[in-house]
């Protein structure tokens, strides 16, 4: 006999020649109807990091779980009124498709007695296909299991609810002559700033006006969303991070050809990095915004050079080697430009430049360094190295003799003489 408590609502429809019915059933229908250990041959075996996974993010989010449907297959025949639109589902009768992670976590979390209130009457929508055979129970798993991708990190980083991308977001949307210059789905470019590569400026940005500007923030309404505060409507906090991104487009923008050392993460993060070091030791406990932001842009004046007379050709990662080299790159690059030296063989330079520099501009580590020579020297030996190629390409030496002559540049000392004399005992025979 038919019991009202095994009827659910759903709706029915014809998939090749199956009857599908599609609705909603709270989770505890879900312990009642399916069938998790029926027939594990037909399904992957548990992850259980996965599923602690699903759990936690259940309990975070409670009456806001979104699941998309999970795919089940009867094991015999279901009765369905056309009238009431109710479906009778026997107990344990259900096996899964598709969801069963999302089903081994529903059916924990409702065995935990300080949870398991909480979660009665929630719902997760359903997909039933109607007698399948074992054979095309197996082929649709593998098909929707083989054929699926994962969203990547960058990708799903833009669909938070986190307040650096909702300040990503805004800043992108008010800022559109900028959006052709962010890659919003690979994980690096050479030509574009990864959108994900934004988002960790941002957060380095937000945990320092977090520490430093807690005063301000308590004048600021925030926009309190789950019992966390929002602040990026607010134009005085949300003019910090515009005043940055200002800044580095228009740096990418006027600056092409140095394009493919400013859109690299690692570079982006240490910018971020430096500016707000130099911040810490400049801002009071009574600095506003827009103090902030004028001194914000004075560093970046002081550490960003007008252009990249050399490029940045050694290893790239997130040591704090990498990053002390990245600062003495960018240091260097800034005296050469005020000093107005320019490379006549830059092309060639950097192609050979990683080969040849000499160790007094490396640390013990091999990252570009001014830890041993000053950046005297280093403009000095740059001059010499550029001089001694047009030399060299006019005498018509092949590269790789260039390379054993341009290491013997010597650098014993920061005088233009001893290394002008340096270069005059390479005269090519």
């Amino acid at each position: 006999m038919s019991n009202k408590n095994n009827k659910i609502t759903a709706v029915v429809y014809s998939w090749n020649t199956k009857n599908c019915y599609s609705g909603f059933m709270s989770y505890n229908d879900v312990k009642r109807y399916v069938n998790l250990v029926k027939d594990q041959s037909m399904n992957r075996l548990i992850n259980d990091a996965s599923v602690d996974l699903i759990i936690k993010y259940m309990k975070e989010e409670g009456d806001g779980i979104f699941f998309p449907p999970v795919i089940m297959n009867s094991s015999g025949k279901l009765k369905y009124d056309h009238t009431t639109y109710k479906l009778q589902i026997e107990q344990s009768s259900l096996t899964i498709i598709d969801g069963q992670h999302r089903i081994k976590a529903i059916n924990e979390i409702l065995e935990d007695p300080d949870s398991m209130n909480d979660f009665d009457k929630i719902k997760i929508p359903f997909l039933i296909i109607e007698e399948l055979s074992p054979e095309l129970h197996r082929k649709l798993f593998h098909t929707i299991n083989d054929k699926s991708t994962k969203v990547q990190n960058n990708v799903s980083d833009r669909f938070s609810t986190t307040t650096s991308n909702l300040i990503g977001l805004r800043y992108v949307s008010e800022h559109l002559e900028n959006k052709d210059m962010i890659e919003w789905e690979g994980k690096q470019s050479k030509e574009k700033i990864v959108y994900s590569h934004m988002l960790n400026c941002i957060e380095k940005i937000e945990d320092f006006l977090e520490e430093k500007f807690k005063d301000a923030l308590e004048e600021i309404d925030p926009i309190t969303v789950e019992d966390k505060e929002y602040y990026y409507k607010d134009a005085g906090y949300y003019g910090v991070f515009v005043a940055f991104w200002d800044y580095i487009f228009n740096k990418i923008r006027t600056n092409p050809h140095d394009i493919s050392f400013y859109v690299k993460e690692v570079v982006l993060s240490n910018i971020a990095k430096h500016m707000l070091a130099e911040l810490e030791d400049s801002v009071m406990g009574d600095w506003s915004f827009t103090n902030l932001i004028e001194k914000m842009c004075e560093i970046l004046d002081n550490l960003l050079p007008d252009t990249l007379i050399f490029d940045y050709v050694f290893r790239v990662n997130k040591s704090v080697d990498c990053s002390e080299s990245i600062k003495d790159y960018l240091k260097c690059n800034k005296n050469l430009n005020e000093q107005n030296i320019s490379l006549n063989n830059k092309q060639l330079f950097n192609k050979l430049l990683s080969k040849i520099i000499h160790k007094s501009f490396l640390n013990n580590n091999g990252y570009f360094s001014l830890e041993k020579g000053s950046i005297e020297e280093f403009s000095n030996y740059l001059i010499v190295v550029d001089e001694s190629i047009s030399g060299y390409q006019e005498s018509g030496l092949n590269q790789r003799d260039m390379v054993n002559l341009l290491k013997e540049i010597s650098v014993e000392s920061a005088g233009n003489d001893s290394l002008e004399q340096a270069a005059t005992t390479l005269e090519v025979n």
